[in-house]
Formats: C-alpha cells, sequence, structure tokens
C-alpha cells in the first residue's frame, strides 16, 4: 500500500512465555517517623528488546504500517522497538539513518543484554539497505531475522539468488508472506540448517462496529500497472453510466510514466483523492462497501486485510496468497487483466445488495478469525522470543568452549 501510516494507540498483548515473564515488586519504603532504614529492592531486569528496522513513522508503503502495527503491541515480555533505516529524502539523509541503525547494533552487542533484531525488506534497495545491516549485526554475534515483504521478490531473488543467499544465510529465522517465497528462501538456504524459514501473517485491527455503509467502491495503493488501475479504469467506463449512484474513490500515488492522471480525470464518477494519510484512506474503507485491488502482484496486502475487517466486500487477483485469503466464499477473485471479468464482478456486487452483504459479512469473520492483532500477535511473538533463545545458546556455547 502507499498511503500514510499514523501511530495507533498501544495494546496490551500478554504473551505466555516463563522465561520473559517480568514480576513485578514495590519498594518497600519505612512509615512515617521510622529510624529503620528503607529496604531497598534489586531493580527489575529489564524486558528483553525485540528491534525492527526499516520503513518506519508516517510513510507511504505496507512496510511502515506493518512496523508501526507492531510497535503499538505491548507485552510484559518483551520491548518493541524500531529503528528507521530510511527517511525516503535522497542519499544523504538515507545514509546518516542507515549509520545509525549500525551503532544501535553495536551499542547492543557492547550492552550484552538481552536483544534481537528483525530487518524488514523487499526487493532492490530496499535489500541491500536492509540486508547489510542484517549481516552487520550477524558478524556482531547478535540474533538476527529478515522479515520478507514486496510483490516483486520472487523475481527479484531469480535475478539475483547469490546476493539473496547471502542475506538469508546469515539470519537465525527468514519470516515470508508466501509460500512462494519460502520455497524461494529454503531452496538458497538448503545447506544452512540453522536457518528456519517461518511463513506468518499479517495483522489488522478489527473495529469493534461496521460503520454506515454508502455506495462507494474505494481502491488504495499505487495507480499504474503493477496495481492494475488501468484495468479498474476500464471495467468503470464500462458500469458509470449504468449505476450513476455509484463512485469509484481512488487513494494513492499515481506512478510516473503512467498517464493514468490524464484517464483518471476522463473517467466519469471518479473521484481521485491523492495520497492521503493513513487514517483518511481507513475512514474511506470504512464506509466502503466494495474495495478492490485487480493487482498483477502482491504478496499479502494489507490494504485488502484492512477492507475486510471494515466489512467491505473484495475483488481482487488470484496473485500472492489473495486466493487463500479470499476463497471459497470471503471475497471475488478475478484473472489478471481481465476487464471483462472484473467488470461482471462489479456489476454483481453493486446491483444485488444482498450477496454483496453476505461476501462482506465473510470477509470480516475472516479476519476475525485469522487475521486480527489479537490472533497474531501472540502467535508472531512467541517466533521472536524463540529469535532471543539463539542469544542463550550463543553465550552458553562460549562458556562452554571457555
Amino acid at each position: 500500500m502507499r498511503y500514510r501510516t499514523p501511530r495507533e494507540a498501544p495494546r496490551r498483548v500478554l504473551l505466555p512465555a516463563p522465561g520473559f515473564i517480568i514480576n513485578h515488586t514495590r519498594t518497600s519504603s519505612p512509615a512515617h517517623g521510622s529510624a529503620s532504614a528503607p529496604i531497598i529492592q534489586p531493580k527489575e531486569p529489564r524486558p528483553p528488546i525485540v528491534l525492527h528496522v526499516g520503513v518506519t513513522g508516517d510513510r507511504p508503503g505496507g512496510i511502515a504500517q506493518v512496523i508501526n502495527g507492531y510497535k503499538s503491541w505491548t507485552s510484559v515480555n518483551l520491548s518493541i522497538r524500531s529503528a528507521g533505516s530510511t527517511a525516503g529524502h535522497g542519499p544523504l539523509s538515507d545514509a546518516l539513518h542507515w549509520s545509525k541503525c549500525c551503532l544501535y547494533l553495536i551499542a547492543a552487542r557492547l550492552a550484552r543484554k538481552p536483544f534481537a533484531a528483525i530487518f524488514h525488506m523487499s526487493q532492490g534497495g530496499s535489500f541491500l539497505r536492509e540486508g547489510s545491516l542484517l549481516i552487520l549485526g550477524n558478524a556482531l554475534g547478535l540474533p538476527v531475522a529478515a522479515h520478507l515483504h514486496g510483490s516483486r521478490f520472487i523475481e527479484f531473488q531469480k535475478k539475483y539468488p547469490t546476493l539473496v543467499r547471502a542475506v538469508a544465510q546469515r539470519a537465525n529465522c527468514v519470516f515470508v508472506l508466501t509460500t512462494e517465497s519460502a520455497r524461494a528462501i529454503r531452496r538458497l538456504t538448503a545447506t544452512e540448517q540453522r536457518v528456519h524459514v517461518v511463513l506468518v501473517r499479517n495483522a489488522v485491527q478489527v473495529p469493534a462496529h461496521v460503520a454506515e455503509k454508502e455506495r462507494t467502491v474505494v481502491f488504495a495503493g499505487e495507480v499504474g500497472l503493477r496495481k492494475g488501475s488501468t484495468v479498474l479504469l476500464a471495467a468503470w467506463k464500462t458500469l458509470a453510466h449504468q449505476f450513476p449512484d455509484w463512485t469509484l474513490k481512488i487513494a494513492g500515488p499515481i506512478a510516473d510514466g503512467s498517464g493514468m492522471a490524464r484517464v483518471l480525470s476522463e473517467t466519469k464518477s471518479v473521484q481521485y483523492l491523492g495520497v492521503l494519510p493513513r487514517s483518511s484512506v481507513l475512514e474511506i474503507e470504512s464506509h466502503a462497501s466494495i474495495s478492490v485491488l485487480p493487482s498483477r502482484n502482491e504478496a499479502l496486502p494489507l490494504f485488502l486485510l484492512e477492507s475486510m475487517a471494515r466489512q467491505c466486500a473484495v475483488i481482487s487477483t488470484p496473485v500472492g496468497e489473495i486466493a487463500e485469503l479470499l476463497e471459497p466464499d470471503a471475497g471475488i477473485i478475478v484473472p489478471v487483466d481481465d476487464v471483462a471479468a472484473l467488470s461482471a464482478a462489479l456489476r454483481r456486487l453493486m446491483e444485488d445488495d444482498q450477496f454483496r452483504h453476505k461476501i462482506a459479512a465473510a470477509a470480516r469473520e475472516r479476519i476475525l478469525e485469522r487475521f486480527s492483532e489479537d490472533v497474531v500477535a501472540p502467535q508472531l511473538m512467541r517466533y521472536w522470543v524463540r529469535l532471543l533463545d539463539c542469544q542463550k545458546s550463543r553465550h552458553r556455547e562460549v562458556e562452554n568452549n571457555d
């Protein structure tokens, strides 16, 4: 996704990991007028740190939203933190942020306290930036993991297998969003037994109540070829005159050289909203009846998860993990680049209220069962605790060698 993400209110998640539970004890103090000295209790150990490194803050893109979401989770067992490896303001600014992350890792090594780092990367420059930080963390003897995002990672690893292997083999764990990515990493690291590949799910907050719906179709993401915007607008042109009470709302940056600005201005009943803060996009999703993402490449898009959590009827394509997300009855799957199929799916949802409500209700139920933070957070944090155990094992090996 390409819209911005404000930090959300922290949520308390209790994780049953006895080895890391902190027992809180109040410090005793003498009664008023007592001559006895205060009883000083030892300081409680701080929870182990799990640091998420990547794009953070109020920035476009799914990685920032995922890291911001993780940082909003709180636990009595873990201190979940983030470090921005880029600010998106040019090479000099990126070099400064990268250097700060290097210093953070070195300081963590010198502190010799429970610490693990998870590096969130996609393809291209992101893989080089976060991948080099992961290699540094591994060289320092820290437990490190890669969390792979990106809709084009499979193409990237085929083109640069040596680079991907060099990074993945130095990770204690590689978190992936798709089964295809899991197979690729297992193949590349087949000779390295210590690398664990874990298929994980993105998590979203599910609103307690469903807002009143409007006759609105929403699309959020980069407006260009990869997300299927041209297919969506072509399908919408065939329907707009038949459904004058429906509106298509599009939010996100226009891809360079796509020519989408002209197409948007020429298409009837389309509102192009530009790049919006995440809170604004979530509000649009809350009131939209239909969410559509006819992408050519995806992994597990948060836009669909958030729309489903807000009880939108969803239409998308069978790329990444989307088919598994929607089938058999939580959404409609249409072939990639098929204008006629997308037009037919939109028509059915717009003209059949009962069918649309049924699909939307099933979509929300799917998120509640499998992708809500209440379900995913405890599962994912257990893997983070296991990553911290790698540091304990390494320390035991050093002591035994001594």
